[in-house]
């Protein structure tokens, strides 16, 4: 995913590259030919290369827990991926972000499993070294359960106004988002929720420095119009860090709302701590 996402601010950026030039002498003298490309023809903007940072990346078991009002807690095991990456070339003027995460596996609740995608492309303003305001454009969607909760969303587009500084070995990015959400459900227990035709607001907070990354994203899904239920509100927490090849993630996720069937609302806590091989945190 981080290959893809270079390759995507490259071509972006390549329409800022400096042109081939060649110069010859006249028809009478020698013949000389010089040819510069990018940085190294006369007065061209040289600057470093884009800057790359995979914030987080795993493949490992996944041990989890789930629990919601009234019910006790379950337990589980399963198989997972999960990955975010950030791409921003300040030459170019573009920046890019994606993230995912997959897993199945089963436990006392049965079979669970979830699969989750978050995409974003847009402008990028530098106002120094690695770091300046920035906007994307993008989409979101996830479903995610088991017998004891089930949880899904898709929102499109997706517009993220925020603020980034992008180094070799530190990243810092605030990014307040809003959007349509078009489709979507939480169901706690034997409970239902309709989730859609509305707008979601939230944001999320990426800190990385050396080996360890912390991702904290807030949603607030306000109700439809005439619905009594009220909004939703959505935490996720992802904390990872390793050494060498081997890492650690810890995930948590929080939903808060009321159901069809219940006008107090509902609270559910799925906790998951993830080990296996790991993507090393890279910048350039």
């Amino acid at each position: 995913m981080n290959r893809l996402l270079g390759a995507l601010v490259f071509l972006s950026a390549s329409a800022a590259a400096d042109p081939l030039v060649v110069a010859t002498g006249g028809p009478a003298g020698p013949v000389t030919t010089k040819v510069a490309v990018g940085c190294l023809s006369p007065g061209a903007r040289c600057e470093k290369a884009p800057e790359v940072r995979r914030n987080t990346g795993i493949f490992g078991l996944r041990g989890s827990e789930s629990a919601v009002d009234g019910s006790d807690a379950r337990g589980g095991l399963a198989l997972a991926s999960l990955s975010a990456a950030y791409v921003t070339d300040p030459r170019g003027g573009v920046t890019a972000r994606a993230g995912h995460v997959a897993f199945i596996g089963g436990g006392r609740a049965g079979l669970e499993g979830g699969l989750g995608v978050d995409l974003g492309f847009g402008l990028f303003h530098s106002l120094g070294p690695g770091h300046g305001p920035f906007s994307r454009l993008g989409g979101r969607a996830f479903l995610l359960g088991s017998s004891v909760f089930y949880a899904s969303l898709v929102e499109l587009p997706t517009l993220e106004l925020g603020y980034q500084l992008l180094r070799r070995d530190l990243h810092l990015e605030l990014a307040p988002r809003v959007g349509p959400v078009l489709t979507g459900r939480m169901n706690p227990g034997d409970d239902r929720r309709t989730l859609g035709s509305t707008f979601e607001w939230g944001g999320r907070l990426s800190l990385g420095a050396g080996p360890l990354d912390l991702e904290i994203e807030l949603t607030r899904i306000a109700p439809r119009e005439a619905d009594v239920h009220g909004g939703v509100d959505m935490l996720a927490v992802l904390f990872c860090g390793g050494a060498r090849r081997l890492g650690a993630c810890f995930d948590a996720r929080w939903f808060r709302g009321a159901t069809d069937r219940r006008a107090s609302r509902v609270n559910t806590v799925l906790l998951a701590v993830t080990l296996g091989s790991a993507e090393k945190p890279e910048g350039g």
